[in-house]
């Protein structure tokens, strides 16, 4: 992975993990097009969803990132539990236009971990 995105002079941050890949990466739109469908091509990556944003590289040339790293973690976000598997025990998914109502709810609270 990390040469597929050399080669293709992406730069940025991916991890690596059981349950899946997370990071950010910068580059042309083709350096961009063929990273994705090579991480779409690894077996076990499933369907991948991912977001995209516009940086003007006349503000900055270089990119957003100096370099390419892709690190391997037991889990993305640590939780020190052995057998976690955020894919097997999942909550109730509600729709976005439920979701004022839900936490406005007197016997719910939220935690917001970004």
């Amino acid at each position: 992975l990390l040469a597929r995105c050399e080669l293709n002079g992406v730069t940025g941050v991916l991890i690596v993990a059981p349950e899946g890949i997370n990071g950010t990466i910068c580059g042309t739109r083709k350096g961009i097009d063929k990273v994705v469908a090579f991480i779409k091509s690894l077996e076990g990556v499933g369907e991948l969803s991912y977001k995209e944003s516009q940086l003007r590289l006349n503000e900055r040339p270089e990119g957003a990132f100096f370099r390419m790293r892709v690190r391997i973690k037991k889990e993305i976000v640590t939780m020190g539990v052995s057998d976690i598997d955020p894919t097997r025990r999942v909550g109730t998914y509600i729709e976005p236009k439920e979701w004022n109502a839900l936490i406005d709810r007197e016997d719910v609270r939220l935690i917001d971990t970004r």
